[in-house]
């Protein structure tokens, strides 16, 4: 994960996400920003960067939309 990372940093890459269903939470790196990376549970939406907050993923909603769809399945 860090040499990928890495390579999406010197690639120019302006935003990059780790999303880790086990542990329901995503990881976002933006790099244009000395900041650390932003870290977001499931339970919140994820504001994406270079849409400068105008869009977010709700990924909550995403994993009940796919938990009812399996259900009905």
């Amino acid at each position: 994960m860090t040499l990928k990372l890495r390579k999406y940093e010197d690639a120019g890459v302006k935003e990059y996400w780790v999303v880790d269903p086990d542990h329901q939470i995503v990881i976002v790196y933006e790099f244009a920003k000395d900041a650390p990376p932003g870290i977001y549970p499931f339970s919140k939406a994820v504001p994406v960067g270079i849409y400068e907050g105008a869009l977010e993923i709700d990924f909550g909603a995403i994993v009940n939309d796919l938990e009812d769809w399996l259900a009905e399945s």
